[in-house]
């Protein structure tokens, strides 16, 4: 296991998908859900920072070396 780390970074196109998300998140679900659904994308996003390494993943040799999933 690496130590490798990963800078995460969210691109104009995924900061308008997230809003647009929460959005409708909100309307379909209403507004704890929305925060909730806000606080665990945030958290997933936050440990993709971790690298490929972080416990759940899975290698996709079938890929490439050092793929992720």
């Amino acid at each position: 296991m690496t130590t490798d780390h990963w800078q995460v970074r969210k691109g104009s196109a995924v900061n308008a998908d997230y809003a647009d998300i929460l959005r409708w998140t909100m309307r379909n679900f209403g507004k704890t859900q929305a925060r909730i659904y806000a606080q665990t994308l945030g958290a997933a996003l936050r440990d993709l920072g971790a690298g490929p390494h972080i416990p759940g993943s899975k290698p996709c040799v079938h890929l490439a070396d050092d793929i992720y999933t």
